[in-house]
């Protein structure tokens, strides 16, 4: 910028102007919400964001909550928050929803049982029209909150809760990680593996998620091998693990398991040269984690309700990339860095829509209420990119809320993800089997 000599009067009123753009600008950016916010600074108390962009609106703006963690050790999903962001902002450039515009509200979990449960009663408190996207493992302590309030949970990706496929209220669009351990003993036999183990968390999700491969595995004729109990938290030596996982004799070795133990494991049993077939699924493994764990995720099989974001290939893929990107998010170019598991952006950005295509059919005001009814008739709701999305058709036995169990086989090659052609897409549904936790 040019200078201007002191006493110059068009200085002064330059400074003002500059001053007065900088504390706008600055105004605009508080107001763009808080994905990139610690769990020390993103608290309970949600953060509200709406979208100004096209459309036009009357009346109160319908918020919808997501609730999942960010920054924590053991789990940490920003990817929910900024694509169900971005689905508000294209639902309310095409005039919102009846009218309304959508407001995203965000709270963040932290992998704490206290902070889930206030998420939850956040979500009571703020009258959110639904929550969206969940994503966090104490499900069995929030969702009776939010279904003892009336509100719809919508998009709920499952950690193995059972719960979470049982309550009414409840309406996933996938089967969450339990749908991807349902298909990966199927995978291992397509790829000419006889057995199987598990190396589980120590956590009730998790070893409801290996009794249930278990279960297939033994269904479709793979022996299963055993699990490996691993703690999630406190260890520095993995392998005494390993070890126990090499005794086993697997050919091949699904992890269920948070972002430490997982690459611990993977490194032990380099060390003692356990060679097998690596499985896991994209909540917990993708480029970052494979980037971390110095080429030992390569060949990895890895279960995703979706194709991974550089298949473009796939029309829902195509979709969701061409939206993000058009709100300056690169899916491609941040798998690695800042949203490393995009296949739970993917389900956020798609339980926003989700609620905008079933209240077409409600009559009145969109309330929970409304929603829920609506949503109880629906056989049959296409969303963007051509998802399809059964509310209203119940799930296999033991499972009634979970109609799609449809899984993807992504694996790592040269540090990117790819979706692998050779693989069918699993339907999970019918191979589960019904367990108790």
């Amino acid at each position: 910028m040019k200078s201007h000599r002191p006493g110059n009067p068009r200085r002064g009123r330059r400074l003002a102007t500059l001053l007065a753009l900088a504390a706008l600008i600055a105004v605009v950016i508080a107001g763009c919400g808080s994905s990139g916010k610690s769990s020390s600074e993103a608290s309970t108390k949600p953060s509200e964001q709406s979208s100004s962009s096209g459309g036009s609106s009357s009346g109160a703006p319908i918020k919808l909550m997501v609730i999942a963690s960010v920054n924590s050790p053991i789990q940490s999903f920003p990817e929910v928050q900024a694509a169900a962001k971005v689905a508000a902002d294209e639902v309310n450039a095409e005039g919102g929803i009846k009218g309304q515009k959508v407001q995203i509200l965000f709270c963040n979990s932290a992998s704490e049982v206290n902070k889930a449960e206030d998420c939850a009663r956040e979500a009571v408190q703020e009258h959110v029209t639904a929550v969206v996207g969940q994503i966090d493992i104490f499900t069995t302590q929030d969702v009776p909150i939010l279904a003892q309030a009336g509100i719809p949970d919508v998009g709920l990706s499952s950690n193995g809760n059972l719960i979470d496929f049982q309550n009414p209220d409840v309406y996933p669009l996938q089967a969450g990680t339990l749908g991807g351990y349902v298909a990966e003993p199927v995978a291992a036999k397509a790829v000419g593996k006889h057995s199987i183990s598990t190396a589980a968390a120590n956590v009730p999700s998790a070893l409801v998620n290996a009794k249930e491969i278990k279960a297939v595995a033994e269904k479709i004729g793979v022996k299963y091998a055993g699990t490996v109990e691993v703690p999630d938290t406190g260890v520095t030596d993995y392998s005494p693990y390993a070890q126990k996982l090499a005794s086993l004799h697997p050919e091949a070795v699904v992890n269920i398991l948070s972002p430490a133990p997982d690459l611990g494991i993977l490194k032990s049993a380099q060390s003692i040269g356990l060679n097998v077939q690596w499985m896991n699924q994209t909540q917990a493994f993708g480029e970052q984690e494979a980037s971390q764990a110095g080429g030992l995720g390569e060949g990895m099989l890895i279960a995703s309700p979706f194709p991974s974001v550089r298949s473009t290939q796939y029309p829902l893929i195509a979709t969701f990339d061409k939206q993000m990107e058009a709100h300056g998010i690169s899916p491609q170019a941040t798998a690695a860095t800042t949203y490393p598991h995009w296949m739970l952006g993917i389900n956020g950005w798609l339980s926003v829509w989700a609620v905008e295509k079933a209240a077409q059919s409600i009559s009145g005001a969109v309330t929970p209420s409304s929603l829920k009814e609506a949503m109880s008739k629906e056989t049959n709701l296409e969303l963007p990119g051509g998802f399809k999305w059964s509310p209203a058709t119940p799930g296999p036995k033991g499972f009634p809320r979970v109609s799609n169990w449809t899984q993807y086989f992504i694996t790592i090659k040269n540090g990117k993800e790819e979706t692998v052609s050779s693989i069918k897409p699993v339907d999970g549904g019918q191979y589960v089997v019904p367990i108790n936790e």
